[in-house]
């Protein structure tokens, strides 16, 4: 009986399957150029339902997860929005109750309640999510042919009324130096801006902690500045809509004209007005991949670090001017007015579009050892991309939210989104 020895390396006998490289570019064909799906499918030799499926899968391709308290203030907004019968307790806690997040994740058995790996910056930095974040940027580079001028970073950042001291010469071997400082723990004032890739920057937005905002907060503050409130002094969905209106008052966008806006993933930037109001005033929103921003955003490249070692050194001095007084929110907006304009400068603000490979566009600005913290974390990109046989587009919930986030890159009306999760 003869003997049969298996080959130490196997070949291919057919060309059967496709390669990565083949159905994404028949996939870009079809999401870019709005090209029929059975077309392209011919044109590139792939199966259409196979390529219909990838498309699916890339389209709803998720950055972040969404917590449940998200989920159930999205399908409370919607069921206004839509003017849907709802039960009261919705109405009065504005987000939907626990017996409907039961049954929703009931209703779609791909999804779970998760709990995340706590990941610190450096090691999240990675690289399938950061080329994804490039495919999905890229792809409205081409489809609205947007410039330099239209291309916008909008972040927020906290302006406390404790500075942090600056550093002193002293005699050596001293143990203990101390520097005066307003008071032990500090007033937190949120500012916001925008900046776009030509160095050009909006005046900033400040959002006081107080129940109502006077116009005299504003006081010595920069020019244009304007100012809301509410307790805590943090960003939420109100005050970024109040942000988003200054904005269009001074970018002037229109459906006809319409501007990129990037930003991250804080919840402020996920309520639905917000949405609404950028869709009907030609504004498209992009997000960053979690825990990227440090390298990704151009305003924590090359803005807001300045700004803050800026500001602590104006507080210094205001200290000194002011032997014995305490600071007080009333005096943020008059020293931020003296920071800016050295912070937010075009050089800096154009040096954080390059650096960060926005503008001009560079998807290979980071080199390998900047992922290399992540690769205990690293995900294949073929695999994050591949195509789930068993689950239908229409069940994944998390999805769909993505939808509405990129609303204007996808082309969809997020009113179907709502029948779905209803």
């Amino acid at each position: 009986m003869g003997t049969f020895n298996m080959p130490r390396h196997y070949i291919r006998k057919t060309n059967r399957g496709f390669t990565s490289e083949l159905i994404k570019a028949a996939a870009d064909e079809v999401i870019i150029e709005n090209k029929s799906v059975r077309s392209t499918a011919k044109k590139f030799n792939l199966c259409h339902v196979s390529l219909s499926r990838y498309v699916a899968k890339f389209k709803t391709n998720m950055y972040f997860g969404l917590t449940p308290r998200d989920i159930k203030q999205l399908a409370y907004q919607f069921a206004h929005k839509l003017g849907l019968k709802y039960p009261e307790v919705w109405g009065k806690n504005l987000m939907a109750g626990p017996d409907w997040f039961t049954k929703c994740l009931k209703r779609n058995s791909s999804l779970s309640l998760r709990q995340p790996e706590t990941t610190s910056l450096s090691r999240a930095m990675n690289k399938a999510n950061v080329n994804l974040f490039m495919d999905k940027f890229q792809q409205v580079l081409l489809k609205y042919k947007f410039e330099a001028q239209h291309i916008y970073n909008i972040d927020e950042t906290g302006v406390t009324t404790v500075q942090t001291p600056s550093k002193i010469v002293a005699t050596k071997g001293k143990k203990q130096i101390s520097a005066i400082t307003s008071a032990e723990r500090g007033v937190l004032v949120t500012m916001c801006i925008a900046v776009n890739g030509t160095g050009c920057a909006i005046p900033p937005m400040f959002v006081f902690p107080r129940f109502k905002f006077h116009q005299h907060f504003l006081r010595g503050g920069p020019a244009g500045c304007v100012g809301t409130a509410n307790k805590s002094g943090w960003m939420k969905g109100p005050e970024f809509l109040t942000f988003m209106e200054h904005f269009v008052n001074h970018v002037r966008p229109s459906l006809e004209k319409k501007v990129l806006v990037l930003l991250d993933n804080h919840e402020s930037h996920l309520y639905l007005p917000v949405i609404d109001f950028c869709k009907y005033n030609g504004i498209v929103l992009l997000s960053f991949p979690p825990h990227c921003s440090h390298k990704l955003q151009p305003l924590d490249r090359s803005v807001y670090g300045p700004f803050k070692k800026i500001v602590n050194r104006e507080m210094d001095q205001w200290m000194t001017m002011h032997p014995g007084s305490r600071m007080t929110i009333d005096d943020i907006p008059q020293i931020v007015a003296g920071a800016l304009p050295d912070a937010v400068s075009p050089r800096n603000i154009m040096s954080g579009f390059k650096v960060s490979g926005i503008w001009p566009f560079d998807r290979n600005i980071f080199r390998e050892d900047e992922f290399a913290p992540s690769t205990v974390t690293d995900i294949d990109e073929l695999e994050s991309n591949q195509i789930n046989q068993d689950t239908h587009p229409e069940q994944e919930l998390f999805n769909s939210l993505e939808q509405v986030l990129n609303i204007a890159i996808l082309n969809q009306n997020y009113t179907s989104v709502l029948i779905k999760l209803m």
